[in-house]
């Protein structure tokens, strides 16, 4: 896993200087990784949660629904918290985003 917390680092260092395909190729990398050892690890959750809000950033909705979609599914697995509906969840945190869910359907 050393790997994919180096990838981790490189992909946040890359999202703080404004190159997002940078950010996104390693950030992407770490994730599969993650995944790979330990699907329900919060690591996975937590990159996805990065890539969903860069994902905001980047007006790609679509693209951040899922990743926020799946960072809720880790963290019900890990904490086995299920009473909160992922897709309320979502619209709150895409809300809080900067009001995202007013622009949803726009690309």
């Amino acid at each position: 896993l050393a790997h994919a917390e180096t990838y981790t680092k490189l992909g946040k260092t890359n999202l703080k200087v404004g190159d997002h395909d940078g950010a996104n190729n390693q950030l992407k990398t770490a994730l599969r990784a993650r995944q790979h050892v330990n699907p329900k690890d919060l690591k996975v959750a937590e990159l996805q949660e990065i890539l969903g809000d860069m994902s905001v950033e980047l007006k790609k909705y679509d693209d951040s629904l899922e990743y926020y979609d799946g960072a809720l599914t880790t963290l019900r697995q890990q904490t086995g918290y299920n009473r909160v509906k992922a897709d309320d969840t979502i619209f709150m945190i895409l809300v809080k985003k900067g009001n995202v869910s007013l622009e949803c359907g726009k690309k």
